[in-house]
């Protein structure tokens, strides 16, 4: 498991949260190769044990949160551009918003 950034701030969390929870509907499965994210944010216990994770791409975002894996990969939805740009910005990314 890659190291990075820790984000234990509640309100930087809650944020994060509140845009997640802004995506209700087109989670799906990929019949072609799951896409290369730019950048993932891994949830973990208190312990520091990743319990999940959320990959981030230049349109979309998935993750394996809660959900049974199907095919090796977890589901993925698109996202608007101001979700992406959120998204983007709270990894400190630099690929371009589509």
């Amino acid at each position: 498991m890659p190291d990075g950034k820790s984000i234990s701030e509640s309100s930087k969390i809650a944020e994060l949260l509140a845009v997640l929870g802004e995506i209700k509907s087109g989670w799906g499965y990929t019949w072609h190769t799951y896409p290369v994210p730019q950048a993932k944010i891994y949830f973990r216990s208190q312990s520091g044990q990743a319990i999940c994770r959320l990959d981030i791409g230049t349109n979309w975002v998935g993750s394996d949160c809660g959900v049974e894996l199907k095919a090796n990969w977890p589901p993925y939805t698109k996202v608007t551009s101001d979700q992406a740009r959120f998204f983007k910005a709270f990894v400190a990314g630099t690929w371009e918003v589509k």
